[in-house]
């Protein structure tokens, strides 16, 4: 995979839905991972590698973003 393919730039509207679920649910947190191969995002505080490591790794950020969202909205009955 070439890294250049790896969007890590989310778009203006989706963090501004991300930052709204993160203020009504999670303590106004969530957290992006940018590795060499993949991006990550979670709501929440990720605090140990195991925590990292069940999250589902995307090439773009908005993916990772869109697919937190949908279970957010699952999770907490928004």
């Amino acid at each position: 995979m070439k890294l250049d393919k790896i969007n890590r730039l989310p778009s203006e509207k989706m963090m501004e839905v991300a930052e709204t679920i993160a203020r009504l649910s999670y303590g106004g947190h969530f957290t992006i991972f940018s590795f060499t191969t993949n991006v990550k995002f979670a709501f929440g505080t990720i605090n140990s590698r195991e925590q990292i490591d069940e999250l589902i790794g995307y090439d773009d950020i908005n993916d990772a973003i869109t697919n937190a969202i949908q279970e957010a909205l699952v999770k907490n009955n928004i």
